[in-house]
């Protein structure tokens, strides 16, 4: 923890640490690169998450467990169901549409 104080960008409070006690941003504001735009890039939809794995494994093997923890408050360890719910409709719908090849009409 640094001794630093530090003016919040977002808050404009005055604060002594690593992050902002009123809402959370970081000290540390460093440039972008092409690794991070691609490393949020795959956080945003959820491939560089290690909670999406445990989430679908749970809601397969063992739902109402996972349901209960999560609104226990065990949040940090599962992917965020909105989230997922975004994500696994848009990998259907690209499914659906993309594996529709021309001249293969399926519901006739």
């Amino acid at each position: 923890m640094t001794k630093d104080e530090h003016v919040c960008p977002t808050c404009a409070r005055q604060y002594v640490g690593n992050y902002c006690p009123q809402c959370g941003q970081s000290s540390k504001i460093g440039r972008y690169s092409f690794k991070n735009a691609f490393l949020l890039f795959i956080d945003v939809w959820g491939l560089g998450n290690r909670g999406m794995f445990r989430a679908l494994r749970d809601l397969f093997l063992r739902p109402g467990y996972m349901i209960r923890d999560y609104l226990r408050g065990m949040q940090m360890a599962y992917f965020p169901p909105f989230k997922m719910l975004f994500l696994i409709c848009t990998l259907s719908l690209i499914i659906e549409t993309g594996l529709n090849v021309k001249g293969i009409n399926r519901y006739q």
